[in-house]
């Protein structure tokens, strides 16, 4: 007999949900001089010139995501955290919730699927911004920093980067271990027979034959691409007042990092992270696609 176990987390009582788009694992600026001078003599890419500044932007969704390590074992419990960050942020993210995430056991055998619910969840907490639709979230082991809705620039994204991991780093010791940054596009369409080709090009982050279709479609494309982990998703919303727009979700993940970096080598790998996801999104826009993200009328 085989057996086969998985564990799988499920969060309850999501907090927000955005344009058919669950919140994943998910203008004040808020850095000192210092660390504003930190991310200056950081930055390896000039974005400014690398990138387009568009007025009617297609993001619904971007988010950073940092996988970390605790230097003091065992891992500080809910309460301590959150007193240290609380303190940490201030007055800034006055709206705090704990979030309980309950956790399943899955065993596939030849008899079948069985499913037991662990006795141990995890909490999630959730920082929201006083002013901003800006999340900060906080997993054991997992910071994520989340921009919905109207997307704030990449200048002030990384702030908001910075200005996380600094006070997690500050309070509790912790080195990162992975990185990921990731885009949703939410596309509108008027005339929902059209071919997706009337909004991407061909290119190799997906597949050309996705093009063809209109409808019921879904394209998810992983490789690796100059040495990190690329995932380009092409799909719609099945239900809701979005139903019939294009959903463009472009994740790129950086490869395993020295546990011992500074956040001037996280802030420079964030740039090639940020440059190869504006590489994918600016290589696949046609005529109609840049004329939308103009404010044109089409």
């Amino acid at each position: 007999m085989t057996c086969r176990t998985v564990n799988v987390s499920v969060a309850v009582n999501l907090p927000f949900k955005k344009n058919d788009i669950d919140v994943r694992l998910r203008k004040n600026v808020f850095l000192d001089l210092n660390r504003e001078n930190m991310i200056g003599k950081a930055m390896s890419f000039d974005t400014e010139k690398l990138t387009k500044s568009y007025t009617n932007s297609t993001i619904a969704e971007a988010l950073c995501e940092i996988h970390f390590d605790c230097q003091s074992l065992p891992y500080p419990d809910n309460e301590t955290i959150l007193k240290a960050l609380k303190a940490e942020f201030g007055s800034e993210y006055p709206d705090v919730t704990e979030q309980q995430l309950k956790q399943y056991r899955t065993e596939i055998t030849d008899m079948g699927i069985s499913v037991d619910e662990a006795k141990v969840h995890i909490t999630r907490l959730i920082f929201k911004h006083k002013e901003r639709q800006h999340l900060i979230q906080l997993l054991p082991n997992i910071l994520t920093i989340n921009e919905i809705g109207r997307y704030p620039t990449w200048t002030v994204f990384l702030q908001d980067i910075s200005r996380a991991w600094m006070a997690l780093k500050t309070r509790i010791p912790v080195t990162s271990k992975r990185l990921g940054l990731r885009y949703i596009n939410l596309i509108p369409r008027n005339d929902t027979s059209e071919p997706l080709s009337k909004w991407f090009k061909p290119n190799k982050f997906y597949p050309n034959g996705i093009l063809d279709n209109s409808k019921e479609f879904l394209s998810r494309n992983e490789m690796n691409f100059k040495q990190c982990r690329v995932i380009v998703t092409l799909s719609e919303p099945v239900q809701g007042e979005n139903k019939g727009s294009i959903i463009f979700d472009i994740d790129v993940i950086s490869s395993p990092i020295d546990q011992k970096v500074e956040w001037s080598d996280l802030c420079k790998r964030l740039e090639q992270l940020h440059t190869i996801a504006w590489e994918i999104f600016s290589t696949s826009l046609t005529a109609k696609y840049e004329a939308l993200l103009r404010g044109e009328f089409l």
